[in-house]
């Protein structure tokens, strides 16, 4: 399956990539510390802007779609 993860993708890591997608082509937009790599079958898009998400939605076909979302803002009591 080809899956995009996309959002606060800060926080997936190479660990976190082969344990919940081990079979499958995983591609994260967005700020992260990974690089593209063959062996992870992981392809990274660096940029964030809304064209750069467009472009690649218009280009690629996803059995799944992942939106990273940081709620620690509001989790307060």
């Amino acid at each position: 399956m080809k899956i995009l993860l996309f959002g606060n993708t800060g926080y997936v890591t190479k660990k976190f990539i082969q344990e919940a997608f081990p079979k499958d082509t995983v591609y994260l937009l967005g700020e992260t510390g990974l690089k593209s790599s063959k062996k992870l079958k992981l392809t990274v898009f660096p940029k964030t802007k809304e064209t750069i998400l467009v472009e690649v939605l218009r280009t690629y076909q996803f059995d799944q779609i992942g939106l990273f979302v940081n709620c620690s803002g509001l989790m307060k009591s």
